[in-house]
C-alpha cells in the first residue's frame, strides 16, 4: 500500500469549505437558540457534544426552573465527558441544591465504592462506582488506552451520597462528597 501524499491527507479537511457544511452548522446553532428560547433544557444539552455538555448545563442552570433541575441532572450527568475536575465544586453545589438524584435508592448503610483515575490528583472526584472492574477500566485510561493509573476505595456514609445513577454499562455511578 502506497504512503498517502500530503494532498491526500489534507483532502478530507477541505469539506469545511463546502457551503453545505456551514449551512448545517448554522442550522444546529439555530436549533440550540430555539431550544433556549423555549426552555427545552434537555434539547439544549443534547445538541451539545458530550465534552461541552457540563459547561452548557452550568451556563443554563440559573435559567432552569427549580422544579426541573433534579430531573435535568439525572438525565444528563452521565453524558458529560472530558476533564470535569475543574467543575467539581459547581457540580457538588448543583447536586446539593436539588437533593438526592437518581434511580438507585440511597443506601441505608455505608457503601463501598471505587474510583479509577489516571492521576492521583483526581482521587477526590465525585464519580464513583460499586464495580471494581469499571474502576480498573478508568484507572487504565478508559477508552483512551493503557495508562496504568490508580484505583481508590472508600466506605461512604449515606449523608455523603449525592446521587445514584444506573448506567447501561452496569457502572452504577455514585456521586459523593469527597
Amino acid at each position: 500500500m502506497a504512503t498517502p501524499t500530503q494532498k491526500e491527507l489534507v483532502a478530507p479537511l477541505v469539506a469545511i469549505n463546502d457551503p453545505g457544511y456551514w449551512e448545517g452548522v448554522a442550522r444546529l446553532e439555530a436549533m440550540k437558540e430555539e431550544a433556549m428560547v423555549f426552555g427545552n433544557w434537555n434539547e439544549v444539552l443534547i445538541l451539545e457534544s458530550s465534552y461541552a455538555r457540563l459547561p452548557k448545563l452550568i451556563e443554563i442552570w440559573p435559567k432552569v426552573p427549580p422544579d426541573q433541575r433534579r430531573q435535568l441532572l439525572a438525565d444528563n450527568w452521565d453524558c458529560c465527558d472530558g476533564n470535569l475536575w475543574q467543575y467539581r465544586n459547581k457540580v457538588i453545589a448543583m447536586f446539593r441544591e436539588v437533593g438526592y438524584v437518581g434511580d438507585l435508592g440511597c443506601p441505608p448503610e455505608p457503601i463501598r465504592l471505587y474510583r479509577g483515575t489516571v492521576s492521583p490528583r483526581w482521587s477526590r472526584g465525585v464519580s464513583w462506582t460499586t464495580n471494581l472492574r469499571i474502576a480498573r477500566f478508568f484507572a487504565d485510561g478508559g477508552r483512551f488506552g493503557p495508562m496504568g493509573g490508580f484505583v481508590y476505595t472508600v466506605d461512604v456514609p449515606r449523608e455523603a451520597i449525592l446521587a445514584g445513577l444506573p448506567s447501561g454499562t452496569k457502572m452504577n455511578m455514585w456521586l459523593i462528597l469527597t
